[in-house]
């Protein structure tokens, strides 16, 4: 019973943290996938790309254009994978003395996280694919029926263009990520010497899970914004027959460019990681500690109005 009531815990915060991500994050992803896409000219700085932009019809809303899918999506998604993530941690530790769990800690959330990305790498692929169309086209159609218009075109592999890409950048990464933000918190913990939540304000505590969560994204992404150029390349091509796999695509990519290509949105991913990070957590581990305070309660009160209690 208690393994349901944490995963279930894992999966409502899950979704409160990612929605939480997207809505301050999703400007600065639509600046990133204006860069990557817009790609050919090399050197554009992002006044130029806004620029670029505003002459195409774009204005503030411009930023917010394909939000509303990766709202829902990305709050499901994240609910999945930090029910995966908690689970499949707890089932490493549940048989570990203390001393083993420690001394195993960081070998353990980076192979949870692993797992986690894995999941979300297969769940994320079509939510940034549509993502990616609504952001880069001057047309407007709503996001349910772009993705069936893609069934019907390019069928469920339509889906998934990308998707070599998007494991190497979320399986391995996210494992550096649960264990950077799981290694900064914890160090944060033992500098007060006393249980967290009662030795600081809450305010302070949550600047604490922020900063945790940014040093963890900005370390996430370090080495993988290649990858995540080669995604946004593939997936942004509506011809099948462009840019078909992640090798013929960075070859692409490293020829109209070089590096500099290859890194293109690096400073504007980062820039992005640190609040969208910092967001997430903090949405997460203030539901989290809600929905174990609301689940206590509810048993003790249970547990109360039985006969004899």
């Amino acid at each position: 019973m208690a393994i349901l009531t944490d995963t279930a815990c894992d999966f409502v915060a899950g979704c409160f943290g990612g929605a939480c991500g997207v809505l301050i994050g999703h400007p600065l992803d639509t600046i990133k996938t204006w860069q990557q896409k817009l790609n050919a000219t090399v050197g554009q700085s992002v006044y130029h790309i806004l620029h670029h932009r505003q002459k195409d019809g774009y204005n503030l809303h411009g930023f917010y254009r394909g939000m509303h899918f990766p709202l829902v999506c990305n709050g499901a998604i994240n609910s999945v994978v930090f029910a995966v993530y908690g689970n499949h941690l707890r089932n490493l530790e549940k048989n570990l003395s203390e001393e083993e769990r420690l001394k195993r800690r960081n070998k353990n959330v980076i192979l949870s996280g692993m797992v986690a990305g894995f999941i979300q790498s297969y769940l994320i692929c079509p939510v940034e694919l549509i993502k990616i169309r609504l952001q880069t086209r001057i047309y407007r159609i709503p996001a349910v029926a772009y993705a069936k218009y893609i069934f019907q075109t390019e069928g469920l592999n339509g889906f998934y263009r990308g998707i070599t890409p998007t494991l190497c950048r979320d399986v391995l990464p996210y494992g550096i990520y649960m264990a950077t933000y799981d290694v900064f918190l914890d160090i944060v913990e033992h500098s007060f010497d006393v249980e967290k939540r009662d030795s600081v304000s809450k305010s302070s505590y949550s600047g604490f899970i922020a900063i945790s969560g940014s040093i963890a994204g900005l370390m996430s992404w370090l080495f993988v914004v290649p990858f995540d150029v080669v995604k946004t390349k593939m997936q942004a091509e509506t011809d099948p027959n462009k840019h078909p796999t992640m090798l013929q695509t960075a070859k692409e990519v490293w020829k109209r460019g070089g590096i500099q290509a290859l890194i293109r949105g690096t400073k504007m991913i980062l820039l992005r990681s640190m609040p969208v990070n910092a967001l997430t957590f903090v949405g997460y581990e203030h539901c989290l500690s809600a929905c174990h305070f609301l689940v206590e309660k509810f048993t003790m009160k249970s547990n109360n109005l039985t006969p004899n209690g």
